[in-house]
Order: C-alpha cells, then structure tokens, then sequence
C-alpha cells in the first residue's frame, strides 16, 4: 500500500444512473464521463469568490460540474446567567437559503456545459464546556460537519434539526448529547429527500473563534457506525484507516449487509476548496448514459441520483488520465451490475474490469466482505469468486487498483443476495 499519497492527487468518478438504467447496463462504457468537483465553498460562507468564478475555475481546471456546499450557518450562542450571548460569521443563514438556491440556479442556466448541484456543509449540534468569566471558553462539536445535497425545498430546509435555527431537540448547553443530535439530523435530511455524509472525518480541530472563545473537535470517523442513517463518508486514500480492508468503511458495510444499518455507506472523496488554486487533481467523473436528456436539469438530478445510489468510485490521477472503464459483477445467470448497485445470485460471482492509468500498475486488491480475496496485475480480465455462499447471504465486493506514481482507483462496494 501506498501509505505516501497525497490527498491533492484524488478524484471521484461518479458512475450516474439514470433511474433503473443501471441494472440493466452491461458496461460501464455505456456512460459518458464527466469530472466533477465536490464540497466547494463560494462567498455565500467562507470562500472568497462568486459561485459565477467557481464555476469559471472549474471549467479551466478540467471539470464539468460542481457541487456548491456553503456552510448552513455559522451561528453559536452561549448561555450566560439566562440570556444568550450570540457569535456568527457569513453562512447561508445570513444570506437566507432561498437568495443561495437562486444564486446558483441562475449560475447553471448561464452555463449549460456545467452542472452545478447546490448542497450545504452543516454543523447540526454543538455544546460547551468553560465559564464566560474565566479564561478560556470551549465550543465541543461544531467543527463535526455533514455535507447534504437534495435538499432544495426551503420550506423542508428550514425544518432541519439545526440549532442556530432552533429547531435542535439539544439547544446551546453543556451537556454532551453524544450523537443522537445527528441522528436525529440525518433522518431529517433522509425524510426531506436529500443525503448526508461525513466531511473530513480525520480533521481534529483546535481553532480560536475570538476572544477567549475556542473550538476543539476530534477525528470522527467512527460517526459512520454511531450514526447508521448517514449515507457515507469523506475519504483521503487508500491507507488511511476509515478505507483498509476491515476498517471503518467495511464494518459500515458489512452492518448493511447485516441488516444493522438502514442505508449502504458510500465513500466520497470532497475537495473542501475555499480559495486559490482549483484543485485540478480532485474530481467527480460522473458517467452520464446516453439516454439521458441534455437538459441541464437532467444533467443535474442525474448526478445526485448516482451519488444517493453509490454508482461512482474514487480515484487519484488528473481527471482523465486514470479511468475505470470497465466495472462489473456478474452472476451465473448473466445478470450484473455496477459499483453501487445488487444483483441477487447465488454465485460464483464473477468480476470483469478494465482500467486505464499513465504509470505502471502496482496491484489490483479485490476485496469481498472486508478481506482481500484476489491480488491481481493485469489492467484488465476477468476474476472467478469460486467460493460457496450460504443460503440467504448479503455480502459485496470493492475493487481497489494502485499505480507506481501513487494514483489509485477505489471502488463502492457492488453487493451480492442470495434471497434463497
């Protein structure tokens, strides 16, 4: 493995269904691959630009597509002998959500060759520890982000369980809620059509707000089991420990296969751009099937359909360079599908790839419930799981390619039932 990759080397490629046409593809070379760029912050938040000149970054940078996700609101309140001493900075709360959505519609309407999908960077909970006469004041959590997209109904919106909206079940104390408050979150989020994932999990955070105000937060990768409703989490590489065989992002998914969580656990991999430099080396390429409109409105619930689905995979490489071409689980009777998708076999379980990279492959893991299984070293085949599943097993498999410079392709699991 290589443990050295550097996070400003990645890009997710999104495989996009179009409602049902996936399970019928028989590859992946049905789809058009577009680059696009994930958590992005414009002035709406914190970011120093338009959502006009990211999307213009974008385009010179090689993508086809943003998803804008400012932060919900930058708001914090601490409770002071009865009264409540306000802090906050610009956020979608300040600007109203309805002012951002428009702002970013009309951005797409004036550039049809890009698809911009609007999400948020949401901080549902915080609490506090420290005394405002003393010396220093702790703000706990505020930093535990989620970043949702779907939600674009305001009226649904404004009923999330977010407290600098007052509309949490644990407004500003200093008691640790632990994490029914994001619970209780994403359930909202799910109920009002959209999805939430975990942003930069392994982000600790020491941070002074202002004054003798400070804000701490630790590593929260483990959120993606605590909390079994959110739909994924954030990945930097194949060697950090939420991607290892076996760990966090495994266990998520074997508890989905279980039966223990509601939902599949995807990975995402966000570029959190805020300024400077677009990333041209972090990117969403999105596979659009041919079928579908070139409306950009088509465009646009294409690709949130594919990220609520799971039909993409990551990789490190310039958009372009490193592709997965081909990606397939096939059963017996010929039925198969793509990363994110099921079919329902009894096995042997056969995989066929196709990949294509500028630097001499280093492995190929094909790994099948949270254990490599195969270790290949050809750019292309066809791989024949010949072990013996049970009755009534739910299980997956998850391709994971490294090159020699460091690019990698990292797949979503492609899940297997036996409903006998």
């Amino acid at each position: 493995m290589h443990s050295g990759l550097c996070c400003y080397r990645l890009c997710i490629i999104l495989v996009v269904a179009w409602w049902g046409v996936v399970g019928n593809a028989d590859s992946l070379r049905d789809y058009e691959q577009l680059p696009f760029a994930l958590h992005v912050h414009s002035r709406f938040s914190d970011g120093t630009e338009t959502v006009s000149h990211i999307v213009a970054k974008a385009r010179a940078a090689g993508y086809r597509g943003v998803l804008i996700t400012d932060h919900s609101d930058s708001f914090l309140e601490y409770p002071f002998h009865g009264i409540l001493l306000g802090y906050h900075r610009s956020s979608i709360r300040e600007h109203g959500f309805r002012t951002y959505l428009n702002a970013c519609r009309h951005v797409a309407a004036a550039n049809p060759d890009m698809t911009l999908v609007p999400g948020v960077e949401a901080s549902p909970y915080y609490y506090w520890s420290g005394d405002a006469i003393g010396a220093r004041v702790v703000l706990l959590q505020w930093k535990k982000h989620l970043v949702v997209f779907g939600v674009e109904d305001p009226d649904r919106y404004y009923r999330l369980p977010m407290t600098a909206y007052h509309n949490s079940n644990f407004p500003p104390g200093f008691v640790d809620a632990g994490e029914q408050p994001y619970r209780d979150f994403v359930h909202a989020v799910a109920i009002a059509g959209g999805v939430a994932y975990w942003a930069h999990p392994d982000a600790a955070s020491d941070e002074h707000v202002r004054g003798q105000v400070y804000s701490h937060v630790d590593p929260y990768a483990t959120a993606l089991l605590t909390v079994p409703e959110s739909g994924g989490i954030a990945v930097t590489s194949v060697a950090d420990a939420i991607t290892q065989p076996g760990g966090i992002w495994d266990q998520a998914t074997l508890a989905y296969c279980r039966g223990q969580r509601p939902t599949p656990a995807w990975g995402f991999l966000d570029i959190d751009y805020h300024q400077g430099v677009f990333p041209a080396q972090k990117a969403v390429m999105v596979l659009r099937p041919t079928t579908v409109a070139q409306a950009t409105d088509a465009h646009r619930v294409a690709v949130e359909q594919a990220l609520r689905d799971g039909h993409f995979y990551l990789t490190a490489g310039v958009p372009g360079t490193v592709i997965l071409e081909e990606c397939v689980l096939i059963a017996t009777d010929g039925n198969m599908t793509i990363p994110g998708g099921t079919i329902h076999s009894h096995g042997p379980h056969t995989l066929r790839y196709a990949i294509r990279g500028r630097s001499p492959l280093s492995r190929i893991h094909i790994i099948r419930n949270g254990e490599i299984v195969a270790d290949l070293t050809s750019l292309s085949g066809e791989w024949c799981d010949t072990a013996k599943l049970s009755a009534g097993q739910h299980g997956y498999y998850r391709l994971v390619v490294q090159f020699a410079n460091g690019d990698f392709i990292l797949t979503n699991p492609m899940f297997y039932f036996d409903s006998d």
